[in-house]
Order: C-alpha cells, then sequence, then structure tokens
C-alpha cells in the first residue's frame, strides 16, 4: 500500500513538476520588460533581439519575433514608446528588421509609435534615427518619412489637427542644441516645415 501511494505521489509530481516549469516559463520577456522596464529587462530583449537577426531562425519564426507576437506584447511595448519610455524606443528601432518585409502593418505602428516619441524625447529621437536609420546603414528597413509624418489613424483627412502636432513635433526638434545631431535635426526639421506649409495651405482653401 505504501509503494503504490508512492507511486502515485510520484506520478502526480510528475504531471505537476512540467505545468510547474510550462506556467514560469510562461512569462514573456517582452511583458516582463513592459511592467518593468529597467536597464535589465531591456538588456534581456535586446539579446533576444540580436539572437533572433544572426542566429539560424527562419524568417518570422525567431524567439523574438514568436514572442512579440504573443500575449499583446508588441502593444504593449508600442504603448510604452508613446509614453516617452526611452528603453522602449530603443527596442522599437531595434526590432524593424524583424518584421521588414513581410509585415507592413507592424512596420507602420512602429512609424506611428516611433514618431510619436519624438515629442516626449526629442534628443533620444534624434540620437536613434542617427544611430540606426542614418549611421546604422540600414535605410532598407526604415522609412524615414513615414516615422516623421505617419501620425496615425486620428489625423486621417483633420488637416488642422495635422498642422497642430506638425508644429508640435516641430518646437520639441527646435528645442534641441546637440551639435552632433544637427544634421539628421536639420533633415527632420526640413521635412516637417515642408508638411507645415502643406496644411496651411489645405486650410486656406477652406
Amino acid at each position: 500500500m505504501k509503494a503504490t501511494k508512492s507511486i502515485v505521489f510520484l506520478l502526480g509530481l510528475m504531471m505537476l513538476l512540467p505545468l510547474y516549469s510550462m506556467v514560469r516559463g510562461e512569462e514573456n520577456i517582452w511583458l516582463k520588460f513592459t511592467r518593468q522596464p529597467n536597464e535589465a529587462n531591456y538588456r534581456q530583449c535586446q539579446d533576444l533581439v540580436n539572437d533572433s537577426l544572426t542566429g539560424p531562425y527562419e524568417k518570422y519564426h525567431s524567439p523574438a519575433f514568436t514572442s512579440l507576437m504573443a500575449d499583446h506584447a508588441l502593444g504593449a511595448l508600442l504603448d510604452l514608446t508613446e509614453a516617452g519610455n526611452s528603453y522602449a524606443a530603443h527596442l522599437c528601432f531595434q526590432i524593424y528588421p524583424l518584421f521588414y518585409p513581410g509585415y507592413p502593418n507592424i512596420l507602420e505602428d512602429l512609424d506611428i509609435s516611433c514618431g510619436k516619441f519624438l515629442k516626449k524625447d526629442p534628443v533620444t529621437f534624434l540620437t536613434l534615427l542617427k544611430t540606426y536609420v542614418i549611421d546604422g546603414k540600414k535605410e532598407v528597413y526604415y522609412d524615414l518619412n513615414g516615422i516623421l509624418g505617419n501620425y496615425g489613424e486620428e489625423f486621417v483627412d483633420d488637416s488642422e489637427k495635422k498642422l497642430q502636432e506638425t508644429e508640435e513635433r516641430i518646437k520639441a526638434l527646435e528645442s534641441v542644441d546637440r551639435k552632433d545631431l544637427i544634421d539628421i535635426q536639420n533633415k527632420c526639421l526640413e521635412y516637417f516645415y515642408h508638411e507645415r506649409e502643406l496644411y496651411r495651405r489645405v486650410l486656406q482653401k477652406k
């Protein structure tokens, strides 16, 4: 009888251990980061992205890709970026290659969130553009005009709202005083000055 109980206990334990491990292992590193966006969690996500971009994985089947697509993790990362978290913004720029070119809708979402980050932290925004889009020589993954000018669905067919957003982005960019960022700063401002003039003309015709 005692032997039978021991066997039952061991069998039960063997069934519970995988479940326990699965529950423990289910924590998505991206969700962990968005709940606690500290440097340690950022580094884990960064390492996962680097491994996914350099490792022997099929396109769109890497660990970083699959974990971002699970548990609404990508949406949480985008929300954190739009709220102004610099770690999240860094990761957003890093994950573009994971979704290029097969997921244009996600690339557009990244553009929108990175663009909204501009007003929160223009210095970091320009630094990221310089690092990943210009100096990184990975322009193929990025659409600079998309990052700068895709304001999101709430701005569609609303020139007045677009003009206001453009003015706010110009103001944020003009506040930056960094010699090492002046080239990319001027490039962005040139784009927004042009867009501002277009929106003003549209509004004048109404």
